[in-house]
C-alpha cells in the first residue's frame, strides 16, 4: 500500500504512520483457542510444553499471542506456522497447541466440541480493525462507495450481533 500497488487494506489497528489515513471499521473480541477440555492457559504453561499455531510472521493475532505468552513467562514457545485458519483450527482441535483469533470465527467449532475458547486477561481481548489508505492518494468514486458501504455494513452488523456464549477467563 505504501508503494501504491494497493488502494487500501483492512488491518488491526491502531497504526502509527503519518503517511496513512486510518478509518476505524469494527471492533473484535479476541480469544485464546485451546484444545477441547483445556480450561486455562496456566495449565498449559505448567506442563512446560506450550506450542502455538499461527499464521506467517507479520500476523497481528500472532504478535499479540507471542506478547501475551511472554508476559505470562513463556518468551519463546514452540511454533507451528500454517497458511489457513482452517488448518490452525483443525490442529487446535487435534490437541497440537493454542492460538489467538477473533472469537466470532471459532464459535461454530466450539459449539461442535472442537475447541475450548478462553478469555485473555483484561485489556488483551479487544482489537480494532481499521481501513488504511495513503493520505496522498486519490480516493476514486469506487473507493468512496466501497468505504461507505463497508462502514454501513459493519455498523449494522455490530448493532445486530446476538449475545454470544460467555468465555472462561484464561488468566
Amino acid at each position: 500500500m505504501r508503494e501504491g500497488s494497493l488502494d487500501g487494506a483492512f488491518v488491526c489497528g491502531p497504526v502509527a504512520d503519518a503517511s496513512l489515513d486510518e478509518r476505524a471499521m469494527f471492533r473484535e473480541e479476541l480469544a485464546l483457542i485451546a484444545p477441547p477440555g483445556v480450561d486455562s492457559v496456566q495449565a498449559l504453561i505448567a506442563r512446560g510444553d506450550v506450542r502455538i499455531l499461527v499464521l506467517r510472521a507479520g500476523c497481528s493475532y500472532r504478535q499479540r499471542l507471542e506478547a501475551l505468552l511472554a508476559r505470562l513467562g513463556v518468551p519463546q514457545p514452540r511454533m507451528l506456522e500454517f497458511g489457513t485458519l482452517e488448518a490452525i483450527s483443525a490442529c487446535v482441535s487435534a490437541g497440537l497447541g493454542i492460538t489467538m483469533l477473533p472469537r466470532g470465527l471459532m464459535e461454530r467449532t466450539r459449539s461442535a466440541g472442537g475447541v475450548s475458547i478462553l478469555k485473555p486477561p483484561a485489556g488483551e481481548a479487544m482489537v480494532d480493525t481499521v481501513f488504511l489508505r495513503r493520505r496522498d492518494s486519490f480516493a476514486t468514486s469506487a473507493l468512496r462507495e466501497f468505504l461507505a458501504r463497508a462502514t454501513q455494513t459493519f455498523a449494522t452488523g455490530l448493532t445486530n450481533r446476538r449475545s454470544q456464549p460467555r468465555m472462561r477467563n484464561a488468566s
